[in-house]
């Protein structure tokens, strides 16, 4: 390996040659890893292989090969002497024959003057012992050619860290003793040099980079004038800078001031009104300059109205000095209110993108990066405070020797934010880590009392989470979101919870830590690129007293019936079982219907909208709605989660573009109703809408009639007619309940009789209007006392009608007036009144307890006729069914007044619980058919062995009513991926959480994926005006019947998929992609075929502990039609020219044959002259 050396040095060849030579050397070699001859001929070789590379290079376009084989059989003969040599020693070093390209630095680079300043001499060996290279070469650079952050450098620092050397033999004999007394010397070295360097400090001059070695000479230079002189220039340029900070204008700090007093004023105000304020933030907000600094405003909420007013901050760019340091922050475009959070009379509001440097005297800095930061106003005193805790005074030099490690120069901190009820913030800053994420939490009392405005780098307690060195984190985005909840049983801890959308390349997660940041869940997403985990929120939506976890993934992309794929956003709903330590898969999926519509961009708790005691949610798709205006979904809490179908729709008031949805907060009454509003951004509009919940008003309906009717007692008479009727009273009391329902309540009813009958028809009218119906205006007063009223109804003559068997239905509704001013309440509620109606006649029903036990009492007539039969039937609705067990029992008795026997036995009705979900299992072929050439030949002699790809796809839909656990999908494809097989499996993609292994393993070859579609269907094969059939001589013979190839006939892959939990509405699907063997098809070009795969699914077990009806199974078959058509080709050059001659040829004769007959020859009219000459 020394020849290039050796040439360099005898023969003074040029870099341009030296390249050239190195480049024909290991283009022309032999493989290196033959033994070469004896040492002793190695100086003899190294002169040879020299003088013929002499002789040659200057011809740079024609090399010797003599010289090549000379220099190549030197080489060899290098590598192999100096591997023996150093084996020799004891050592084994790992050479690399392109080693050869690095050259010795020159000495007027840097790294030159830097080892010289230390004391290092040209010619010397690097090293403590000095025994190292004596010439400095350049290292080997590895760029990033990616794009994604620091993971192809940490890669490469990684293959470097790993390279150790082998344990010498002297090291293997080492006692323990001895380890000891090597460390203890070590250790012993390390103090003395510290020591030392501790006592070259104190006569080391900072302000003029000099050190020296005497107590005397050091005081010598302080007293110098040199010295002196550089001091008296120091402090004028800080009192320079000072004396610029100070002079800003004054009139822009009259402003500040002017909005400090009315900041203080409306706090004054707020105090003795206790008004309630929102807090917005406009992060494009223009600043000085017009620069978008950003803004955060606060508005009154007032019955009268008011006008929001802006938040004074600092909003200009600001530089301290602080020893050798400067320090700069930068706050143009730091995207000011971008996430702000309100605690006690403290708001919190970040920017971002707030950018930060530092610069030293040496020239370095530490780059212009966002580190974020966040404004705290006071709105008790009016005082200011700012909190940036990814501020640092270390270079960027710092952190390339680091390798990068905890590195927080691109925190964005503040991204998104959260306050616990302890008053602690907690920040979300995704740019931590170089990108990897992290979370800061510092208390807001913390932050206030260690403000420091004279500097801008100051020392707050603050705790970051730690930074992950594995490649899943990398570009993670952590922090993207967060939200706090418990999580771990213990009500006196908090849970953090925060979004990483781009976790294991952009598959999305989110992850809950403890107090200590040590992880407590991780949930993955389920989809490539969904931005899992882009919004998250805490609430207990099903009332167990447990807090549940909504994330959204609003680029989830949904798998259509016809193979296409579309953006609909989805939210996913964890709800947190008791005794569980892990969070499974989700409990309720909710997916958006419209296309781009971004749904679940935003999510927020908004409290007991009913109060029905389960918290409800709203669920944004800021692109979503009409047009794509945005649009909010309110979903109502149950005690199964959350209802699937959203209660109530709000749409975008404002035009397209608006992002109607954006942002989301609820939770908070605003206007002091006793019921929690919601607010909605939307940035395109510059807007915020504020929607608030009306009460809930719960209306009890009494309607009663008497038990018997004798259409033979006539009591009452028709006022027209004086016509005798059967008549009967009806008796209706409406009473309302309601937390903060208004004093004075206005109540629509409605009455019909024989409602189940048509109009013209009806049995039964009112006695005064004679209608079979009528509207009733209701005033409620006081404490809403039921108000009732009786209406008196009579029984038309018999002849009037036919119908006397079936019951006569009687319904009674009340609904709330519409709003005087049209327009739409803020929060519609939307219920429905189950009346009970009494239809059959004498047959009355009521409900009622007794010893904690529901009873319904049945009038079944008074006298009841004797062997009279009655059928009752009753709609019954069970909570919490799947912890009832096997069955539910009703007791059944008949109870009458007669003293003897008055009570039948008692009779037990059990009704079965059973568990039940249809699961239905769909497969599909892309293309469903393919045609492919009927060509001849040998298949082995083909550069493109592989046909075009074909794809089977399984999907599993779970339609409910219940979710499914231990769910098996099993694929059978007719192909073991070997030559000889027709199919060849490239891959198996699972989605949805399907866990799969295939036996054997697909794509053994390694091929590409990338190949071209085929065309689907036959009909796309076209035929071109230039092709033509062969001709009947070379046309194959007739094609075959088509061939099944299945497992049943072909050599099989099994493919096993596995489902711990399958919810309600979820789907899964496992995609199969395959090629076809072309040298298969040329081998058998009559054969056609039909590809067949086969699935099977069963459910072991459902996640109730009542039985089920039955486990769900099915199976499905997936085929592929092979087609096969005769090979077409151009048609051959020759032909055309013989009947393009030929046609010539037949013109020519035709013309000469009209020629003949005279046709060319026209009888012309006789002119004058011709007349005469007669």
């Amino acid at each position: 390996m020394l020849v290039l050396n050796f040439i360099s040095v005898f023969f003074p060849l040029s870099p341009s040659l030296f390249s050239l030579f190195k480049s024909v050397v290991y283009k022309n070699c032999p493989t290196h890893h033959q033994k070469g001859p004896f040492p002793s001929l190695f100086f003899l070789y190294k002169i040879l292989a020299s003088i013929s590379f002499y002789i040659n290079a200057p011809f740079i376009g024609h090399i010797s090969p003599i010289s090549t084989f000379f220099a190549c059989i030197y080489v060899e003969l290098s590598l192999v002497h100096h591997l023996l040599n150093i084996t020799r020693k004891g050592r084994i070093y790992y050479w690399n024959i392109f080693g050869l390209s690095l050259c010795s630095v020159c000495q007027d680079n840097i790294g030159h003057r830097l080892l010289q300043k230390h004391g290092w001499k040209l010619g010397q060996g690097l090293g403590k012992s000095l025994q190292g290279r004596t010439d400095p070469i350049p290292i080997v650079v590895k760029y990033d050619v990616m794009g994604m952050g620091r993971m192809e450098m940490e890669l490469d620092y990684a293959e470097d860290a790993t390279e150790r050397r082998r344990v010498l033999e002297v090291e293997k004999e080492d006692t323990e003793e001895l380890r000891q007394k090597y460390k203890d010397y070590v250790d012993k070295e390390k103090a003395i040099a510290k020591a030392l360097e501790d006592l070259r400090a104190n006569f080391y001059c900072e302000l003029c980079d000099k050190q020296y070695q005497k107590h005397q000479e050091f005081d010598n230079h302080i007293n110098s004038y040199d010295h002196a002189h550089k001091q008296r220039l120091k402090d004028l340029k800080q009192r320079e800078f000072a004396r610029n900070v100070s002079s800003r204008s004054r009139k822009d700090e009259k402003k500040q001031e002017k909005a400090l007093r009315r900041l203080h004023e409306l706090a004054e105000q707020r105090k003795q009104a206790e008004c309630v304020y929102v807090v917005v933030g406009a992060p494009r907000t223009l600043g000085h300059s017009e620069e978008e600094t950003g803004g955060v405003f606060l508005c009154p909420w007032k019955a009268e109205g008011g006008q929001c007013i802006s938040l004074p901050f600092d909003l200009y760019d600001e530089t301290r000095s602080i020893g050798t340091q400067t320090f700069q922050t930068f706050k143009a475009g730091q995207g000011l209110g971008a996430s702000v959070v309100s605690w006690r009379d403290s708001i919190v509001a970040c920017a971002p993108w707030q950018h930060w440097n530092v610069l030293d005297r040496n020239e370095e800095e530490a780059q212009k990066t966002p580190v974020g930061g966040c404004f705290v106003a006071q709105l008790q005193n009016g005082d200011r405070t700012e909190y940036s805790p990814c501020r640092d005074n270390k270079m960027s030099q710092f952190y390339e020797r680091n390798h990068f490690r905890d590195d927080r120069r691109y925190c964005e901190a503040g991204f998104s934010s959260v306050v616990t009820q302890a008053g602690e913030l907690v920040l979300g800053a995704p740019g931590g880590y170089y990108f990897v994420g992290l979370l800061a939490r510092a208390p807001i009392a913390d932050i206030i009392s260690s403000y420091r405005p004279s500097t801008l780098l100051w020392h707050v307690p603050t705790q970051f989470t730690y930074d992950q060195s594995h490649l899943q984190y990398y570009d993670g985005y952590r922090g993207y979101s967060v939200a706090v909840g418990n999580f771990d049983g213990n009500p006196n801890t908090t849970e953090y919870v925060f979004g990483a959308p781009t976790w294991s390349w952009t598959l999305g997660a989110v992850e809950i830590l403890d107090s200590y940041h040590q992880m407590l869940h991780r949930l993955h997403g389920e989809q490539m690129a969904s931005y899992f985990g882009h919004s998250v929120a805490v609430t207990d939506v099903n009332g167990d007293g447990r807090h549940d976890l909504l994330v959204g993934a609003p680029l989830y992309m949904e798998s259509r019936a016809d193979r296409k794929l579309a953006e609909v956003g989805r939210v996913y709903l964890f709800l947190q079982t008791r005794g569980a330590r892990m969070l499974g898969a989700p409990n309720l999926l909710l997916t958006g219907t419209q296309l781009y519509g971004r749904f679940g961009s935003a999510i927020a708790p908004l409290g007991d909208l009913n109060r029905d005691g389960y918290n409800d949610v709203a669920v944004a798709a800021p692109c979503g709605g009409p047009n794509g205006q945005g649009q909010v979904l309110v979903y109502l809490g149950q005690s199964e989660g959350l209802n699937p179908s959203p209660s109530q729709v709000l749409d975008s008031p404002f035009p397209t573009g608006s992002g109607f949805g954006f942002s989301l907060r609820g939770a908070t009454d605003i206007d002091d109703n006793g019921y929690p509003d919601l607010l909605v951004g939307a940035y395109g509009a510059s807007k915020v809408v504020v929607y608030r919940a009306q009460p809930v008003v719960m209306v009890t309906v009494q309607l009663m009639v008497q038990d018997s009717l004798n259409p033979a007692v006539k009591t009452c008479v028709l006022s027209q007619t004086k016509t005798p009727v059967s008549c009967f009273n009806i008796q209706m009391c409406v009473g309302a309940t309601g937390h903060n329902i208004p004093e004075k309540l206005h109540l629509n009813a409605e009455l019909q009789l024989d409602r189940q009958k048509p109009r013209q028809g009806r049995r039964v009218l009112l006695l005064d209007s004679q209608q079979a119906g009528t509207i009733l205006n209701l005033d409620l007063r006081g404490r809403h006392n039921p108000n009732c009223s009786t209406a008196t109804a009579f029984l038309r003559d018999e002849a009037d009608f036919r119908d006397k068997l079936s019951p006569i239905v009687l319904s009674f509704s009340v609904s709330l007036p519409p709003e005087k001013d049209g327009g739409a309440p803020a929060l519609v509620l939307h219920g429905n009144t189950h009346v009970q109606e009494q239809g059959f006649e004498r047959l009355i029903c009521n409900q009622k307890k007794e010893n904690e036990t529901k009873v319904v009492l049945c009038e079944l007539g008074n006298p009841m006729k004797s062997n009279a039969q009655i059928e009752v039937m009753m709609w019954v609705s069970v909570e919490k069914l799947e912890e009832a067990g096997e069955q539910v029992s009703f007791l059944l008795q008949i109870r009458s007044k007669n003293s003897q026997n008055p009570n039948s036995e008692m009779v037990e009705l059990d009704v079965p619980v059973r568990a039940v979900a249809h699961v239905e299992l769909r497969g599909n072929s892309f293309p469903a058919s393919l045609v492919v050439a009927a060509e001849e030949g040998n298949g082995q002699n083909s550069s493109d062995s592989w046909g075009p790809k074909v794809e089977h796809t399984y999907e599993l839909h779970n339609n409910g009513p219940g979710a499914v656990s231990g769910l098996r999908l099993n694929l059978y494809l007719p192909s073991q991926s070997q030559p000889s097989d027709l199919l060849y499996i490239l891959d198996i993609h699972p989605q949805g959480g399907l866990q799969c292994a295939s036996q054997p393993s697909p794509n053994p070859l390694q091929l590409e994926w990338r190949l071209p579609t085929p065309s689907p269907s036959p009909a796309h094969h076209k035929r071109d005006r230039r092709q033509a059939v062969l001709p009947e001589e070379k046309q194959p013979s007739r094609l075959q019947d088509p061939i099944l190839v299945s497992c049943d006939s072909a050599p099989c892959t099994v493919v096993q998929c596995e489902l711990q939990e399958m919810a309600r509405g979820q789907r899964v699907m496992v995609t199969v992609l395959a090629l076809l063997s072309r040298s298969i098809l040329q081998e058998r070009p009559l054969d056609q075929f039909v590809l067949q795969s086969h699935a099977w699914f069963n459910v072991s077990s459902f996640p109730y502990s009542v039985p089920a009806l039955s486990l769900p199974s099915g199976e499905a078959l997936v085929q592929t039609q092979l087609l096969r058509v005769s090979e077409e080709r151009e048609i051959p050059m020759w032909w055309v020219l013989v009947g393009v001659l030929g046609g010539l040829l037949l013109l020519t004769f035709l013309i000469l044959a009209m020629w003949k007959v005279g046709f060319f020859k026209r009888n012309r009219p006789p002119l004058e002259e011709d007349d005469e000459e007669e």
